[in-house]
């Protein structure tokens, strides 16, 4: 009878806990829009860098308090399925961003204001993000729910990206936010396919890698514009 009642008790408090989790983006869209919003006009476009670090410790937080260690290892274990959706996720990675080099954008990376901070963020950046927007999310919502829970999560994984717009001017050209949503679609497909993040970590780094990210943050570079 005791484990019984503690077997009850355990599907509860996972039941409430993965309700939370599916709760959590909102949390994390408004936290974003309000410290972006209070910080960016009083550090200008540098603001990107303590936000990022807000934004980043918030969601491993949740990874930590939602799954934790176990998932991470799950995420990062080989990938299954067929060798389309890996394909696909490099191919929306590299088709759209690697134009933005050339001719002259490439010569961004060559000062050390943009080169250095692009390291840190490619590093920290995909980890984060995928862990958060589709492994944690995506696992809250569980099979049933699954289609539903990929335009769920991509919805609000571009409105997320939206708190960038008060600094950044490339933010605000809605093909940033179609390619955010389309970026996510097919992230968390590739996830539930593969049943790995593998393809999509691998994905997340090239895009943040050749967008140029940071020169975008920098206002240095804004694709559509600049040349």
């Amino acid at each position: 009878m005791i484990e019984s009642i503690h077997r009850r008790f355990s599907i509860h408090s996972n039941s409430s806990r993965q309700r939370l989790v599916l709760l959590s983006p909102f949390v994390v869209i408004l936290l974003g829009q309000l410290a972006a919003r209070t910080l960016g006009p009083i550090i200008g476009i540098w603001s990107w860098v303590p936000l990022n670090i807000g934004y980043w410790t918030t969601i491993i937080l949740l990874i930590k308090w939602g799954d934790g260690r176990q998932a991470i290892l799950k995420w990062l274990r080989p990938s299954k399925g067929h060798w389309l959706w890996p394909m696909l996720a490099i191919l929306i990675a590299v088709v759209p961003t690697v134009p933005m080099l050339f001719p002259d954008t490439w010569r961004l990376f060559l000062q050390v204001q943009v080169w250095l901070p692009t390291l840190l963020f490619v590093v920290i950046n995909p980890f984060a993000e995928e862990g958060y927007w589709r492994g944690l999310l995506l696992d809250a919502v569980g099979n049933k729910n699954k289609w539903l829970g990929v335009l769920y999560s991509s919805t609000l994984f571009m409105v997320n990206h939206l708190w960038i717009s008060v600094m950044v001017i490339g933010a605000r050209n809605p093909i940033a936010s179609v390619f955010q949503f389309v970026f996510g679609v097919l992230m968390s497909i590739t996830y539930l396919k593969t049943q790995s993040l593998r393809w999509p970590l691998i994905a997340h780094f090239l895009t943040n890698l050749l967008t140029p990210t940071v020169a975008v943050f920098l206002n240095l570079y804004v694709p559509g514009i600049s040349k």
